[in-house]
């Protein structure tokens, strides 16, 4: 039976994009693996300042617009804002004379030596973002939207820690398999939760749409795209149950290899209510299974799950 997986908890995925920061004390300046910053996954290096900036209807995005690339993704991070906050956000050139009190700048800089690794620099007003390549970058400005976060209950306060963030993935590729029948059509949203998870590959077995209409989709949140028929049958596939006490027993035994750059996840038997779980595990053991949380706090993350 074909069943429609994403839509059921699209709502919740947004929502857990915007989590509650903790623990920010001005007095510490310490460098910390940073349980206190909930984000999936977990971040690999984070300086805390101490502090906050409080994030006001001027700022102003800068970026290089006469890069395409560039200027998709600070079109990207200026939606995204304006969605979240319900305040307006203009772009600006990186090249502007133009001075702003308040700014998030986004650059792809190649002395990064990873495409995916990206440095968040929130000691200031002037917020910097940036990434080995346009997918580093993407990664930073999702860091970003998890930090924002509201302050007087009302949605009209928004605030960021000062901190500044160095982060890049254990695992090149952290794809998940799954069947046509269970996507229904559903690609971008599939894509949009693995983009925000920073998963990055999609694998679709029995595929019955066309492979252009699927590679433009995922390629928006930095999802790659491929046939189950191209998959290299070498490269070792997770499988695991569904229930609570499957999640828990995997979540706390594996251990990632390090030599693998390739880690996949089958979904093709899993439960509807079972897929997101699933997907937080993936992202967290394979973006930074080195420092990550307990399975008691990453379970409050789970969908249907108290």
């Amino acid at each position: 039976m074909k069943i429609n997986i994403f839509r059921s908890f699209i709502i919740t995925i947004l929502f857990t994009s915007i989590i509650a920061i903790e623990g920010c004390n001005s007095n510490d300046q310490k460098e910390s693996k940073s349980p206190e910053l909930e984000i999936i996954p977990s971040l690999k290096k984070v300086l805390n300042r101490g502090g906050e900036i409080i994030y006001a209807n001027d700022f102003w995005v800068i970026a290089d617009v006469g890069d395409s690339t560039t200027a998709e993704l600070a079109s990207y991070l200026a939606s995204s804002l304006r969605g979240l906050t319900n305040q307006d956000v203009l772009i600006t050139d990186l090249y502007s004379t133009r001075k702003h009190n308040q700014s998030i700048s986004i650059k792809i800089n190649t002395s990064i030596e990873d495409p995916q690794a990206y440095t968040l620099d929130l000691t200031s007003a002037k917020v910097k973002i940036e990434g080995g390549s346009s997918q580093g970058v993407y990664y930073g400005i999702k860091t970003l939207l998890h930090l924002l976060n509201s302050t007087d209950g009302r949605d009209t306060i928004f605030a960021i820690p000062k901190v500044i963030i160095k982060d890049s993935p254990i695992n090149k590729v952290r794809a998940v398999l799954v069947t046509s029948d269970q996507l229904e059509g559903e690609y971008f949203i599939m894509s949009f939760v693995m983009g925000t998870l920073k998963l990055n590959k999609l694998i679709i077995e029995n595929n019955q749409e066309s492979e252009a209409k699927i590679s433009k989709v995922t390629a928006k949140n930095f999802v790659q795209f491929s046939n189950y028929q191209e998959f290299n049958s070498n490269i070792s596939i997770i499988s695991f149950g569904d229930s609570l006490e499957d999640l828990e027993r995997f979540y706390t035994t594996y251990n990632a290899n390090l030599n693998n750059e390739e880690i996949i996840l089958d979904l093709r038997s899993s439960s509807s209510s079972a897929i997101y779980n699933k997907l937080i595990i993936m992202a967290e053991i394979s973006w930074a299974s080195s420092n990550k949380r307990s399975f008691d706090d990453l379970k409050k993350n789970f969908d249907g799950i108290e």
